[in-house]
């Protein structure tokens, strides 16, 4: 009775064996099987199983062997095959550069269910792809290699391989003659871009304040304090009233501000001032302090009578 049993039970076993394998179906086929080197086909993989499955593809890798190579990995296609039941089809295309017969070896899935720390494999059969040389006829002649065909060029390609380069061709030669006349003439190829000036009577006030720091005429440098003093107002004058004070001489800048609408008072301190600068400089007049404050208060005051003034918004609305 125990030996019943037993053989009861191997006989259960043996037969679920099988019937549990056949619930993975592997299939793998050509869509041909003969290729000339270098041409391409695709290799399709089918794999009917469970749903609740979980599957791990092979060719994972660039190669099927040393003489294919894949091309394109294509994606998994998947669709119901009923009664719990999916279909994942998958496509690879592949390609020989070596003529011969070629085998495709099984391909092994390995898989296992949900929740089931066992594993699987199914396997596909083998296939054998034959790749072709191109045919050669030896009697014929053997011909010369083609010439490269011409196309017409486009626009963009003249612009690139003509106009640019002779543009660019011209800008060096250009600027070598205009490198060359600078340095001839002893003159900088670049020039440092020039701040504008203040205005001139903003620009006289800060000498005029600079020159004041100085205290000069206080340690006995009067000379040098009429020469700044004097140059400081010959500047301004120049800038501000228009003509050229810095070369004219005294009689000659009270001569011009004459034919100028200033107050007669005004010319008549600016030449007290610039003849006793006359003394200073070149006589080695000494004046008093009262003079040398004079003198200062005296530009401070016609920088503020000739300047031109700006108005106000309140003034140009009484307007």
């Amino acid at each position: 009775m125990r030996i019943n049993r037993l053989n009861i039970l191997t006989l259960l076993t043996i037969l679920w064996i099988p019937a549990a394998g056949q619930q993975v179906k592997v299939d793998i086929s050509l869509d041909t099987n003969v290729i000339t080197i270098g041409d391409q086909t695709h290799l399709n993989l089918t794999v009917e199983a469970p749903d609740n499955l979980k599957l791990t593809w092979p060719l994972s890798q660039d190669t099927i062997s040393k003489n294919i190579e894949i091309l394109e990995h294509g994606e998994p296609d998947t669709t119901a095959a009923g009664d719990h039941l999916i279909k994942i089809k998958r496509r690879y295309l592949i390609t020989s550069f070596d003529s011969g017969y070629f085998v495709i070896p099984p391909q092994k899935f390995i898989y296992n269910y949900q929740n089931d720390s066992v594993y699987d494999f199914a396997e596909s059969q083998p296939l054998l792809l034959t790749v072709n040389t191109i045919p050669v006829d030896l009697t014929k002649d053997i011909k010369d290699i083609k010439d490269i065909m011409s196309e017409p060029l486009t626009f963009g390609e003249i612009v690139i391989r003509f106009v640019l380069p002779a543009l660019a061709a011209a800008a060096i030669i250009l600027f070598i003659i205009y490198y060359l006349r600078k340095r001839k003439k002893g003159e900088p190829v670049f020039r440092k871009p020039v701040k504008p000036l203040p205005p001139p009577d903003i620009e006289a006030r800060a000498a005029l304040d600079k020159l004041k720091e100085k205290k000069l005429w206080q340690n006995n440098l009067t000379k040098e304090y009429y020469s700044e003093l004097t140059d400081i107002m010959r500047r301004y004058i120049e800038r501000q009233l228009d003509f050229p004070a810095q070369e004219m001489t005294t009689a000659e800048i009270t001569g011009s501000l004459k034919t100028l609408e200033i107050d007669s008072e005004l010319i008549a301190a600016t030449e007290e001032v610039l003849s006793l600068a006359d003394l200073v400089k070149f006589a080695k007049h000494i004046p008093l302090g009262d003079e040398n404050d004079a003198a200062m208060k005296w530009a401070y005051d016609f920088i503020e009578r000739t300047s031109v003034k700006e108005e106000t918004p309140e003034e140009e609305e009484k307007k």
